[in-house]
């Protein structure tokens, strides 16, 4: 763990160095930063779980918490097998099916009586009609709302397992690194300085497309935005606890 600290810190300086000065751009970053000095490594980690536990709450409101992605799914995604529509449109349809299924067992004993029934006092036979085929019917604001929540849900599991992946192969090449002087800590390490940059812009991008789509169908449905507000701002809590993780890493 001290080792993994000293290399932390290297990257860190690294980092300052390439910027020119410690500076500060944005709300998020300032929110980590305070969480860095007002909480230590235990409360960071307590934050994130209850943090989570946010997003599991909105999850089991919309019927989701039980059909969650496994590991190698969200790794898909990260590499680009998968898109982060189509695993969520897995999670709604898994649920979905599930719906069905209850259903139709709740169901099933009442037809078996009103079958029985029938056949009981049914005069002569008589040649069964045959139904046209239904249409599929349009998806409800709920089913479209549930498959943005798993859209959310998606893109935050794939934007800590990406951040943690480039974390710690940072560390790594930090570490096997054999010209340790400052040009060859900045040859090792701005690569994934200017990666963590990209993966945060690009999934913020995508999360403001979610949060849009929401916020839509929240007033379509004649609901207020509370859900959407919930979800953005969970994600948002995510990556400073995520960045305050690290730098109390760093510091001890």
């Amino acid at each position: 763990m001290k080792k993994r600290t000293k290399i932390l810190l290297g990257i860190v300086a690294v980092a300052a160095v390439a910027a020119g000065v410690l500076c500060v751009r944005q709300w998020n970053n300032i929110t980590a930063a305070r969480y860095t000095l007002t909480m230590d490594q235990d409360a960071v980690s307590s934050r994130i779980v209850e943090n989570e536990a946010v997003l599991h709450e909105v999850l089991t409101e919309y019927d989701l918490a039980d059909y969650t992605p496994s590991e190698e799914d969200i790794a898909a995604v990260a590499s680009g097998e998968k898109t982060t529509q189509e695993l969520a449109q897995e999670m709604v349809s898994a649920q979905a099916a599930s719906s069905q299924a209850q259903t139709g067992e709740a169901a099933a004993p009442a037809s078996s009586e009103t079958a029985a029934s029938s056949a009981g006092s049914a005069g002569p036979a008589q040649s069964a009609s045959v139904p046209a085929p239904a249409q599929p019917a349009a998806p409800s604001y709920d089913d479209q709302i549930r498959e943005q929540v798993a859209m959310m849900y998606v893109l935050r599991s794939t934007f800590v397992s990406r951040l943690d992946e480039l974390v710690n192969q940072a560390v790594f090449d930090y570490a096997v690194a054999e010209n340790f002087t400052r040009d060859g800590r900045m040859a090792a390490v701005t690569p994934y300085l200017d990666a963590v940059s990209t993966l945060e812009e690009e999934c913020d991008a995508e999360v403001s497309k979610v949060v849009a789509e929401l916020r839509r169908l929240l007033k379509a449905s004649g609901q207020d935005d509370s859900l959407a507000k919930k979800v953005e701002e969970t994600y948002e809590e995510e990556k400073s606890l995520k960045k305050a993780y690290y730098l109390k890493e760093l510091t001890g």
